[in-house]
């Protein structure tokens, strides 16, 4: 079975982040609220991460790294099963660029690529959901560890793409685990579902830097930088002055 990444999410960026009420250290849920809010709200962050697809065709493992700048630029790179390797940007909530070895930088939609860099290829959008989702369960694990229940319609919005026939909510479930810092930032975190009964994706996200890197530079095969195309430089610097 084809692993269908490149299906179209139907997700609208997410407005700016709201402030949110004062901070209860002794609350589950002011904790993970407070960690999500002070974690997007950075000006950047890098992360490291892999992930596994189990479904009855078979396994699909992914390692790779991102990084975020704010307010909606997000660079990805990521290797899986196969040698399957994808060198991704994307600028706003529309532009998406994908690296191809042999014609270098191509829209997602020019390259069938499309879907790619949102949902749970993207670090912000798996926090946005999980804020809005955050009323369905918090538990404290242990001081700066908690687990947070992940409904039928959150796998649905981070998945959607990930499964031929689509995602059926009422069948999905998926518990995640945050690990906090001293400054109730997102430390690691880690995202275990079950996917219509049957499949299941495991992934673990750790945040590397805060406010260090504000890009990814790619190389080719042959270890030479890979330059992004001036339309790529223009669209990024408008998305960080602030213009969707």
């Amino acid at each position: 079975m084809k692993l269908m990444l490149a299906a179209v999410l139907a997700v609208a960026i997410d407005p700016p982040v709201k402030p949110i009420g004062d901070f209860d250290p002794r609350d589950p849920k002011s904790i993970v609220e407070h960690a999500i809010f002070n974690t997007r709200t950075q000006k950047c962050y890098e992360t490291v991460y892999t992930a596994r697809l189990a479904t009855a065709a078979g396994a699909i493992d992914y390692k790779g790294r991102s990084v975020w700048v704010a307010p909606g630029v997000l660079y990805l790179h990521f290797t899986a099963t196969g040698k399957d390797e994808q060198k991704i940007v994307r600028a706003g909530d529309k532009d998406v660029w994908v690296y191809h070895s042999l014609g270098g930088w191509g829209t997602d939609a020019e390259l069938g690529k499309v879907g790619y860099a949102r949902g749970i290829q993207n670090p912000d959008e798996v926090l946005s959901a999980l804020a809005k989702h955050a009323d369905a369960g918090v538990k404290q694990l242990k001081p700066g560890i908690l687990a947070v229940s992940f409904n039928g319609q959150a796998i649905a919005r981070v998945l959607q793409g990930q499964f031929q026939g689509g995602i059926n909510p009422a069948n999905s479930s998926a518990a995640v685990h945050l690990e906090v810092d001293e400054s109730i930032r997102i430390r690691k975190l880690t995202f275990d579902a079950t996917v219509n009964g049957i499949n299941r994706y495991t992934s673990e996200v750790t945040v590397v830097a805060y406010n260090d890197a504000t890009e990814l530079r790619f190389t080719d095969e042959k270890n030479q930088p890979v330059p992004l195309l001036p339309e790529m430089k223009d669209r990024i610097d408008s998305v960080l002055n602030g213009k969707k």
